[in-house]
C-alpha cells in the first residue's frame, strides 16, 4: 500500500495506456522483486547454462540454450560486455519483473524516453510488465487477466497477484 499510494501518479502514467492498473503492476512487482528490492542474486548467464545441462528433457533443454542465445542478443543490445554482469533468478529471470531473456526481447518496452529497455529502471519494467499483459489478452475481464498473468507466471501465479491487487484495493 504504502509503494502504491508514493508512486500511484508514475505507476498509472505508465501503466494506463496499456490497459493495466496501477495495483495489478504494484501487485506483481512486489511479488516478482519485492519493488526492486530483490532482483535475484544468481548470475544469469549461469542460470541458464546450468538448467539445460542438468535437465535430461531435450525440449526443455532446447528451450533453456535458446534463453541463452538471446541473452547474448539482451546483453549485446544493453551494451554489456561480461556474461557474469547480469544478475536475477535461480531461472534466469532479471530486473524488477522478471523477465527471461526471450521476454525481455518480445515485450520489453522504454518506459522513459531514453531509447534503451533497463529492466532494472521502474519505468521501463512498469512499462515492459503491462505491454506483456496487454499483448497476452489482459482485459477488465477476470477471466482474461488471470490468462495473462497465468502466461507471465505458471501455477498459482495469477490467483496470488490478482489477490494481492484487490487487497490492495481494499485496504
Amino acid at each position: 500500500k504504502q509503494f502504491l499510494s508514493q508512486y500511484r501518479e508514475f505507476l498509472d502514467s505508465v501503466a494506463k495506456p496499456f490497459g493495466i492498473s496501477a495495483r495489478v503492476i504494484a501487485a506483481l512487482l512486489r511479488t516478482e522483486s519485492d519493488f526492486g528490492e530483490a532482483p535475484g542474486e544468481y548470475v544469469v548467464a549461469n542460470a541458464l547454462y546450468t538448467a539445460a545441462r542438468i535437465t535430461m528433457d531435450s525440449l526443455k533443454r532446447a528451450r533453456e540454450l535458446h534463453e541463452l542465445a538471446a541473452l547474448l542478443r539482451v546483453m549485446k543490445t544493453a551494451g554489456m560486455d561480461s556474461l557474469f554482469a547480469l544478475r536475477g533468478s535461480w531461472r534466469g529471470a532479471f530486473g524488477f519483473p522478471q523477465f527471461r531473456p526471450t521476454s525481455y526481447l518480445a515485450y520489453g518496452v522504454d518506459g522513459n524516453g531514453d531509447d534503451v529497455v533497463d529492466l532494472f529502471m521502474f519505468s521501463d519494467a512498469v512499462a515492459s510488465a503491462s505491454n506483456y499483459l496487454r499483448i497476452h489478452g489482459w482485459s477488465p475481464r477476470y477471466r482474461d487477466q488471470r490468462r495473462a498473468l497465468y502466461a507471465y507466471n505458471r501455477g498459482g501465479y495469477a490467483d496470488a497477484v490478482l489477490s494481492y491487487a484487490a487487497r490492495i484495493a481494499m485496504d
